[in-house]
């Protein structure tokens, strides 16, 4: 098994946006779960391994802040899925933290 190239977007190994995330997923035929002893997403085939946050592991770790009494933030928001190159929409990951921060 070895890392993952370098993203096209940032140049950087280990450094991926989301919507290069999801379309190397979808072209590499790979295995997506989403361990809920860690309650984070991963991906891997035979060649590679990759940690990342999806919308799931996004609202999970929003949910949690938010019961907690405390606020998110995103790191870089162009790494999120702005053109709906992954088919979830525009901005899955933001609207993910917008719509479980608007929970009562």
């Amino acid at each position: 098994m070895r890392w993952v190239p370098p993203s096209i977007y940032t140049k950087e190994p280990g450094t991926w946006p989301y919507y290069e995330i999801c379309q190397r997923i979808e072209q590499d035929v790979a295995t997506h779960i989403f361990d809920s002893n860690i309650q984070a997403s991963y991906a891997y085939t035979d060649a590679w391994w990759m940690g990342y946050n999806d919308v799931h592991t996004v609202t999970t770790k929003t949910n949690w802040a938010r019961l907690n009494g405390f606020g998110v933030y995103a790191w870089d928001i162009s790494q999120d899925d702005f053109s709906n190159i992954c088919g979830g929409g525009e901005n899955p990951l933001l609207n993910a933290i917008k719509t479980e921060m608007g929970q009562s």
